[in-house]
């Protein structure tokens, strides 16, 4: 958690303190995640007097902050992280990065319009829609599959199984599989069914249901 300008890692089962670790007081949190059981990693952005992002590492068993910093494009720079926390997304840019160097690992063959429209997902690679397609890109920053899907846009809320992926759109949730590369479901349902301002992408098994509110404003699974 951070709390004002400290951030503080503990232990939930018995709520000891685990490490702590003094925040720069020129930069406010964006993301905070953790890469593996010991290591937590804070991205902070800062506009005065440049701008920047600056992306620090809390070794929770050695108790040591590692830094690195790099130019950001503006005032905000939304990130997110694999599963494994070892890559890192800028939606901004948008770049994939090494979080711990700060070095650009690859910069996308194509941008969002909305910096929420891309998403790193738990392998490492990419979803990024625009112009009624989906995009998903590779570890490598190529595109792997191109794939119609019926909305302008969708962001992405999470993942289902091994191989779909659970958008959401103002047409309501779409569930594409990357490995048929074919929409599979278009639901009913309005508004946000889940958050997508997080570090990392939800996985839900391949049987999970969903709920959201439909036309009269009834529940639909």
């Amino acid at each position: 958690m951070s709390v004002r300008q400290r951030l503080e890692v503990y232990d939930l089962a018995s709520g000891r303190l685990l490490a702590a670790a003094q925040r720069s007081g020129d930069a406010y949190a964006i993301t905070i995640a953790f890469a593996g059981p010991d290591v937590v990693r804070i991205v902070e952005s800062r506009v005065v007097p440049s701008k920047i992002v600056r992306i620090s590492s809390l070794d929770v068993v050695r108790r040591k902050v590692t830094t690195v910093e790099r130019p950001a494009p503006g005032k905000y720079a939304g990130a997110m992280f694999s599963g494994d926390g070892s890559r890192m997304y800028l939606a901004d840019e948008p770049t994939i990065l090494d979080p711990g160097s700060g070095t650009v690992l690859a910069t996308l063959p194509v941008r969002p319009e909305q910096p929420d429209a891309g998403a790193m997902l738990r392998d490492g690679s990419l979803i990024v829609t625009r112009d009624s397609k989906l995009f998903h890109i590779g570890a490598d920053g190529q595109i792997a599959v191109e794939i119609p899907i019926p909305m302008p846009e969708g962001y992405v809320v999470g993942q289902i199984g091994a191989s779909k992926v659970l958008l959401e759109g103002r047409q309501g949730p779409v569930i594409v599989d990357l490995v048929t590369k074919k929409v599979v479901s278009v639901g009913q349902a309005y508004g946000p069914i889940l958050s997508r301002s997080r570090a990392t992408v939800p996985q839900f098994a391949e049987n999970a249901t969903f709920v959201g509110i439909g036309p009269g404003r009834k529940f639909l699974l």
